[in-house]
């Protein structure tokens, strides 16, 4: 349910912002596949989490 209530008030932003529908697919696509690596990321065993434990190996550059 939380996730549901997130990408509607998501799309409630985008809207406001008049995107382009297209566009605003898009972005809210790739903001999904954002928010689902970020809930797998600490279920061992799951793609993203070895995304997640392979870039935190990563030297991190501060700009």
């Amino acid at each position: 349910m939380r996730a549901a209530r997130m990408f509607v008030k998501t799309w409630r932003i985008l809207t406001k912002l008049r995107t382009d529908p297209a566009r605003a697919t898009n972005l809210l696509r790739a903001l999904l596949v954002l928010a689902n690596l970020v809930v797998n990321r600490s279920r061992p065993g799951t793609a993203a989490h070895q995304l997640h434990e392979h870039l935190r190996t990563l030297p991190h550059h501060h700009g």
